[in-house]
């Protein structure tokens, strides 16, 4: 059968190794991994919370993941046999609704980047602080981050206030949305080949 051990098939994700083949999803119940294109799953929860609603996994080191539930950021340096909690605070406020976008980029080793309600975040150490990364963004919810092959241009998708881009790691951002306007993005995917 297939996703035959997938306890919850509420799957909000799949992440895939293009090295290894191995297959992760996130769902309501954790993080499952697949080595059998999604014939099989085992539970990977070790130390991470139930309910994951992203993963990234590290381009230089597919080993190393990083996981979100609503309002924290793991990480898992063992193919996400366990996990840890990352210590930094991205709202000490407590005022948003959860963790947002949560990517990675190529060309960019240590790199993970997070949002929360009206704020952009960057780790350069594999999310284990994190700094503000902002500058020129309008206030508004990003919602997904990608990044192209090379990891020198990043794009983000925001409520409300369309697309950005950044040509310097996310340390600044200009618009990227001519003909698009100020619209509601969600999702953005970037050409691997272009």
């Amino acid at each position: 059968m297939k996703s035959a051990g997938i306890t919850n098939r509420s799957t909000l994700c799949i992440v895939r190794d293009a090295a290894s083949r191995m297959l992760y999803a996130c769902t309501g119940d954790g993080v499952f991994r697949s080595a059998d294109g999604g014939e099989k799953w085992v539970r990977q929860h070790s130390g991470l919370s139930t309910r994951v609603i992203a993963l990234a996994l590290d381009p230089a080191n597919p080993a190393t993941l990083h996981a979100r539930d609503a309002h924290w950021v793991y990480t898992s340096r063992d193919g996400g046999v366990t996990w840890k909690k990352s210590d930094a605070d991205l709202d000490s406020s407590g005022t948003i609704n959860g963790i947002f976008a949560l990517a990675t980029a190529p060309g960019m080793p240590g790199a993970v980047f997070a949002s929360v309600f009206r704020h952009f975040w960057k780790s350069s150490d594999g999310a284990t602080t994190f700094a503000k990364s902002g500058t020129g963004l309008p206030l508004a919810r990003v919602q997904t981050v990608v990044a192209d092959a090379k990891g020198t241009t990043l794009w983000l998708g925001t409520e409300g206030e369309g697309v950005w881009r950044s040509t310097d790691g996310g340390a600044t951002w200009t618009e990227s949305r001519a003909g698009m306007g100020a619209v509601n993005v969600q999702a953005l995917h970037a050409d691997a080949a272009n």
